[in-house]
């Protein structure tokens, strides 16, 4: 899991999407998603027991069919 500033997350204008959104925006499974964050593709912040998906640069740039 890739370390996210605190900074970052709090600046105004970051928006946070469930792994379900975001799977359906992507076009693929949550497991896919999943898999995205264990390989460190994606930014996300856990807030309870809940992931979400944050929408930093890195995960802005996450292509799931690149080669």
């Amino acid at each position: 899991m890739a370390e996210i500033d605190k900074k970052e997350v709090l600046k105004e204008g970051i928006e946070l999407l469930s792994i379900k959104q975001f799977a359906t925006a992507m076009k693929v499974t949550p497991q896919a998603i999943q898999y995205a964050i264990n390989k460190d593709k994606v930014d996300f912040i856990k807030i309870g027991e809940q992931r979400f998906i944050l929408m930093s640069t890195k995960t802005r740039e996450y292509a799931p069919y690149a080669a």
